[in-house]
């Protein structure tokens, strides 16, 4: 029953704020505007306005706030968390595939690029790379597992041993990204300790860049 509850206290008040409030506003406005004096055509053309209006400023705005399109390159084998740290003066140079950025992840998972930090939309793609061969790895979310505390149970629950991507598009305030390259099994292992071990290894590689680039 918490985590109903939680759900609810969570997610009902954005629902209301973005989602059925604006429903609500723009039927009233409209049901007054047919309670006046203007003529049908105008109550038409006006009626008909939100619904074109709306779904194009929409549009704009996902188009001036997607970012670049970025592929990944993980060496073959890696599995843990890659981070992605941007605008590193000596860092791995910028580097375009397909009007893609496409970023080679080291050994380590810590990739410093000279690359520009982005906010907005994102469209990622991942692939492991051995001897210059590429394999696509997927995307999954941890919802799509079935734990205890799941209200809607997956019937089609993906293998919990299959190495995918988790967690595409975290973002730290610094502009870095973050994801993780594992199985199901393995995501649900990382604790507090791996990631203070791996933030330690960020901090002992961003120092020595800045030692070789002087």
């Amino acid at each position: 029953m918490s985590i109903i509850t939680s759900l609810i206290i969570g997610v009902f008040p954005g629902f209301i704020y973005f989602f059925l409030a604006p429903i609500i506003t723009l039927i009233i406005i409209l049901v007054l505007l047919w309670l006046t004096n203007y003529t049908i055509s105008q109550k038409l053309i006006f009626t008909l306005l939100p619904f074109i209006i709306i779904p194009a400023c929409l549009f704009v705005m996902r188009r001036i706030n997607t970012t670049e399109p970025e592929t990944f390159l993980i060496p073959n084998g890696y599995r843990g968390t890659v981070r992605v740290i941007f605008d590193q003066t000596c860092g791995q140079p910028v580097r375009y595939e397909a009007k893609r950025r496409l970023y080679e992840i080291p050994n380590d998972g810590i990739l410093l690029s000279q690359f520009k930090a982005e906010q907005g939309f994102i469209d990622q793609e991942f692939y492991t790379i051995e001897n210059g061969k590429r394999r696509k790895i997927e995307q999954l979310m941890v919802q799509a597992f079935n734990e205890e505390w799941t209200l809607e149970r997956n019937q089609s629950e993906p293998s919990r041993n299959k190495v995918s991507i988790f967690e595409a598009g975290r973002t730290y305030s610094d502009g870095s990204s973050e994801f993780y390259v594992c199985t199901y099994n393995q995501f649900r292992n990382y604790d507090v300790l791996y990631e203070q071990r791996f933030d330690s290894l960020i901090t002992a590689k961003k120092s020595i860049l800045k030692k070789n680039c002087e």
